[in-house]
């Protein structure tokens, strides 16, 4: 069940279903020890609106079998500049509802015998602590509050019961639950406005599972490793408590340290100066060029030599709008062979109609835009309006040709040209050149998938000229199709 909690008696309900009676004849961390193979627990969670400096719109208090989504806006009213003023709605009952809150969670966090389990909790907290000083004085020290005994951070968890996981070190929390649990977590949801009332019902049940999947995360790693997890939580060092890339960062600092006092301090070389940003017909002509990683991609589009490193780093994605000049398209290619079922797979397919330069057939390919609002039909058009997308394959050759000393075209230069950037498996990206928008469809507000785009490859031919075209996406180059 999942209740909001707004008012003193909803705290009072959640303080019951959470808390319970304290321990009196037993020691604090006996109950949640015990040979029962049952554990205290509560997941914690915060929501707040993907924007700078906004509060913390939700607190999320999960039990094994209850959710409780505490309005944390309901504090604004308590910590803004104007509180102390006498028209201030709602002021007695809003300080009644923070004394409330602070005392609950104060107590909560006080709790041994009740394991609060967090997925990157220190940074809720901090924030927590950001959007309310004065209400919520239980959070003045969220570093060492969350390494205290009866924390839990559920990344450090998952690794102690699943060491070979180490990639889960680093991860997010749906990547975690995929590997751990075998469980797809959708987060459509999780930059939505969160500040707004009422909350949409996909919110409500977005907020209830991002904490309740923190307990059925807890109960797989002690069903795993039993044994393991009780000894832990019973080391009054805490190690569960410190995040997984806490050894990571003090080892780090210490090998800066060893490595400056043996070969001396020697001061970083500058990055060189960047020389004049590309151009849409440098562009062109770095059709088939290969770049390492996109910030090589963007260090050449922008006019900064490139430096070499691994390939690694994000696959596919949204559309990058860079300062400047150009907005920018990455999209992994994966062989037919690779076997696995993939939610947004790309097709390539020959036009059935002339374009691409030169008049052969261009090559199209499909693209989705994601989730969230930007995500949308909507969302997309709106973004590809801010491109040159919308061209007609005419307005490229002209611009190419005004580029090249021809007189110049009418169009306005605010627009940013779109490229495209493939790479196959996890290679080097590619410049395919510029995209050209055909059609947009689905991804509709209440969809829940993102909206899919037909792009027409503008420089194919310069591309198949290349001898990239082939190698990138021969394999899943399907039949011309009549347009």
């Amino acid at each position: 069940a999942t209740h909001w909690v707004a008012s003193v008696a909803a705290i009072d309900y959640m303080r019951a279903a959470t808390l319970g009676p304290s321990p009196n004849e037993k020691d604090a961390g006996e109950r949640a020890l015990s040979s029962e193979k049952r554990f205290d627990v509560v997941g914690i969670d915060a929501e707040w609106r993907p924007q700078s400096g906004s509060p913390v719109a939700l607190l999320q208090i999960a039990t094994r079998h209850e959710v409780f989504l505490v309005d944390t806006l309901t504090l604004c009213v308590r910590d803004a500049d104007d509180a102390d003023d006498a028209d201030c709605a709602g002021k007695e009952e809003t300080d009644a509802f923070a004394e409330a809150l602070n005392r609950f969670l104060d107590d909560l966090f006080a709790r041994r015998d009740v394991v609060k389990l967090g997925f990157g909790l220190e940074h809720d907290l901090k924030r927590l602590r950001r959007s309310f000083p004065e209400s919520l004085s239980c959070v003045a020290e969220p570093a060492l509050l969350c390494r205290r005994d009866g924390f839990v951070d559920v990344r450090t968890l998952c690794l102690l019961a699943f060491p070979e996981k180490r990639k889960l070190k680093k991860t997010s929390l749906a990547v975690t639950v995929a590997s751990v649990l075998g469980a797809y977590v959708d987060k459509t949801e999780q930059c939505s406005d969160w500040a707004r009332r009422p909350l949409s019902l996909s919110q409500i049940e977005y907020a209830a599972a991002d904490a309740h999947v923190l307990i059925v995360l807890f109960d797989r790693c002690a069903h795993q490793a039993f044994e393991q997890v009780v000894e832990a939580l019973s080391d009054p060092e805490a190690p569960l408590a410190r995040p997984p890339d806490a050894e990571d960062e003090d080892a780090g600092d210490a090998k800066k340290k060893r490595t400056k006092s043996a070969r001396g301090a020697a001061p970083r070389k500058p990055r060189p100066p960047p020389g004049p940003p590309m151009s849409e017909l440098d562009v062109v002509r770095a059709v088939g060029t290969a770049f390492d990683g996109r910030k090589g991609v963007v260090d050449a589009l922008s006019g900064f030599p490139e430096v070499p490193s691994d390939h690694g780093g994000r696959g596919g994605g949204g559309l990058e709008m860079l300062p400047g000049a150009f907005a920018l398209v990455f999209v992994n290619v994966y062989s037919p062979e690779d076997g696995r079922r993939r939610r947004y797979a790309n097709e390539f397919w020959v036009s059935g109609s002339p374009g691409g330069g030169g008049g052969s057939r261009a090559v199209r390919m499909s693209w989705f835009g994601g989730g969230g609002e930007a995500g949308t039909a909507r969302g997309v058009a709106k973004a590809l309006a801010e491109t040159t997308a919308l061209r007609d394959v005419d307005a490229f050759d002209a611009a190419t040709r005004e580029e090249n000393g021809a007189s110049p075209t009418t169009e306005k230069k605010n627009k940013k040209t779109l490229l495209l950037f493939l790479r196959k498996q996890k290679g080097p990206y590619v410049c395919c050149g510029r995209l050209r928008a055909v059609a947009v469809s689905g991804g509709d507000d209440g969809g829940g998938t993102g909206a899919r785009v037909e792009f027409e490859l503008v420089d194919t031919e310069a591309l198949r000229a290349s001898g990239k075209l082939e190698a990138l996406v021969g394999d899943n180059l399907r039949e011309p199709r009549a347009e």
